[in-house]
């Protein structure tokens, strides 16, 4: 599906992208520009326009690659609390979730966040917790709401729950007593 999205409209930019493209285009030069965001997210775009030319192919489909990536980490975090028939339901919920499918058919800074920071997430839980901070870190670098991410995951760490053990799963009880 984003395959056949990503080329409406191939003779312009739309939302954002008019000012990530020519920001993505400045990286491959060199020169520093659209200052107000982290330089990560634009380089993602970079990447694409430096392979797939200086169109909308280009500009896209690094974002679809980042969508696609973001639903198997997503599946895999949520089966560390749903069951299997729930994990995929979940996934599926939100890839055909709106926004989420726009956003990841175009070059936008939000997708290569929410990539990195549920990558966060599913490593802390993981006991990965190098490569845990160094995917928040990168969710940061991809766009600034990264942060939350790390508050979220400092709020569920200071709480008192010790991360999840492999093969465990969280129970009702557990996430009320969270809730509380």
């Amino acid at each position: 599906l984003h395959l056949l999205a990503i080329g409406f409209p191939s003779d312009g930019k739309v939302f954002d992208e008019a000012f990530y493209v020519p920001a993505a285009n400045d990286i491959l030069k060199g020169v520093a520009s659209n200052p107000e965001h982290p330089f990560l997210g634009k380089l993602w775009g970079s990447i694409g326009i430096a392979i797939f030319g200086d169109n909308w192919f280009g500009w896209r489909i690094p974002m679809v690659a980042f969508g696609m990536l973001t639903l198997y980490v997503f599946y895999y975090l949520a089966r560390f609390f749903l069951d299997e028939p729930k994990a995929l339901m979940a996934t599926a919920f939100l890839s055909f979730d709106t926004i989420f499918f726009i956003h990841s058919s175009l070059l936008l800074l939000e997708i290569p966040c929410l990539f990195f920071g549920i990558l966060g997430f599913y490593l802390y839980f993981k006991e990965r917790y190098m490569l845990s901070a160094v995917a928040f870190g990168m969710s940061i670098l991809s766009k600034e709401w990264g942060v939350m991410f790390v508050v979220a995951m400092l709020v569920y760490h200071m709480i008192g729950r010790r991360p999840i053990s492999r093969g465990s799963k969280v129970t009702r009880p557990m996430m009320v007593k969270t809730g509380k």
